[in-house]
């Protein structure tokens, strides 16, 4: 815990006065560790009232205890790129989790967003229990939701700016990439097929695989049956599957074409 706030204090970033936790400022300074704090890690401090109304006013710097002040080096480069390489998940996640209440469809490009103006503007809570694009929970939880979105804002998907009295309370919009993931765009499916549960636990499971723990291939390990399988008992998973496939055959065929006209021999493998 030390460690972590004073890496946090040296890359920019503010702590609160009631309880030393880090409070991440908008804009470039954001870091995916700050984005998805615990919400417990806010319960006892002075800036838990201003949290939950999603405002970003961050309280007076508190000087940190004694045993807290050795100086340590800032993360290099390559530190901090590996960082964001194993903390990728949390990303994938957040994304996820946006994407399956049908957020991208309510934010837009030129339009900021509070929480609270996004989450009135969700499509009703549907009767079907499997969550799908525009098919919110009942209950939005906002704490969870904002972080989400302040992680995604670090991954350029989503934009922060302030609005309200004095530009205090987060408001969010989409950036160009983050288009691409309304459910008009071929993408949405992308992002849904590579970030399903089927898939992500495949994954891992790879470890166990590659260390011939289990022979099985790791979807075969994870979901206890074949991708063939799977993928023909769940409708959902199969059209974003067969859509993914479609975008990705756009551009690989072509390719493999192109390559052809590039041999002057072509066997004939059916002869």
């Amino acid at each position: 815990g030390i460690i972590i706030i004073i890496q946090l204090l040296l890359r920019g970033l503010h702590v609160c006065a009631g309880c030393c936790c880090p409070l991440p400022p908008r804009g470039p300074e954001m870091r995916i560790l700050t984005a998805m704090i615990p919400s417990h890690a806010f319960a006892c401090c002075e800036a838990t009232s201003r949290r939950r109304n999603w405002t970003t006013k961050v309280p007076p710097l508190r000087s940190m205890p004694e045993h807290q002040s050795a100086a340590q080096a800032p993360l290099s480069s390559a530190e901090h790129e590996l960082m964001k390489l194993a903390q990728s998940h949390f990303v994938a996640q957040s994304l996820r989790a946006v994407l399956l209440i049908g957020l991208f469809d309510v934010l837009s490009c030129e339009e900021p967003l509070t929480v609270n103006e996004m989450i009135s503007r969700l499509p009703s809570p549907s009767a079907d229990p499997t969550p799908t694009p525009n098919t919110p929970r009942a209950k939005i939880n906002r704490d969870g939701l904002h972080r989400c979105l302040r992680l995604l804002c670090t991954a350029g998907v989503t934009r922060e700016t302030g609005k309200g009295a004095q530009d205090v309370e987060s408001a969010y919009s989409l950036t160009e990439m983050g288009s691409t993931l309304q459910t008009s765009s071929s993408m949405s499916s992308l992002a849904w097929h590579w970030t399903e549960p089927s898939l992500w636990k495949s994954w891992a499971a790879l470890p166990e695989y590659i260390s011939g723990v289990d022979e099985r291939p790791p979807f075969d390990q994870a979901n206890l049956m074949s991708a063939s399988d799977y993928y023909s008992s769940s409708p959902e998973s199969r059209r974003h599957r067969n859509a993914v496939a479609k975008w990705a055959s756009g551009m690989e065929l072509p390719a493999i074409l192109d390559s052809w006209k590039q041999t002057e021999i072509l066997p004939d493998l059916n002869g």
